[in-house]
């Protein structure tokens, strides 16, 4: 196919140009964007949730990899205190910027992250299940999610 198709269905036309990448952090979306070039794939749009405000591709990778925030960031706090998450983790930690986050792909969302770490958070445990209960969720951790509850008995 197109040198700019990915994938390898003849009957789906996905262009390079059509995957976006979200990421928590500006100097993750900067390196992030490095790597992409440095494999011929400059045309895959990489952002922050701010940068993907009204913006939407077809296929969006969606990011949540964080490491824990750096000692000294919050006079008088620690790094696992609630107010630094709030600070350092508003991406993952606001439901209104999550709603942004996950109602940008058109076709696909990818979401790469820890299933527990995310847990954490009550929007995105819901999502979680909800994938799980729709055998769309792929990778390690499922069984470390709370059990999808429901009507039907089972």
């Amino acid at each position: 196919g197109d040198a700019g198709d990915v994938g390898g269905d003849p009957g789906v036309r996905l262009r390079v140009q059509d995957v976006g990448v979200i990421a928590p952090y500006r100097a993750q979306v900067l390196r992030l964007r490095q790597l992409l070039r440095g494999r011929g794939l400059g045309a895959v749009r990489v952002g922050t949730v701010d940068d993907y405000q009204g913006q939407e591709e077809r296929v969006m990778f969606i990011s949540t990899v964080v490491s824990r925030p750096p000692r000294g960031r919050a006079t008088g706090t620690s790094p696992e205190s609630p107010a630094v998450a709030a600070v350092h983790l508003g991406f993952l930690a606001c439901p209104r910027r999550f709603n942004v986050a996950i109602s940008r792909a058109k076709a696909l969302n990818v979401i790469v992250g820890h299933p527990v770490a995310l847990c954490h958070w009550p929007h995105w445990a819901a999502l979680m299940q909800h994938c799980v209960a729709r055998g769309a969720y792929l990778g390690g951790g499922a069984e470390y999610l709370p059990r999808v509850t429901g009507g039907g008995g089972g």
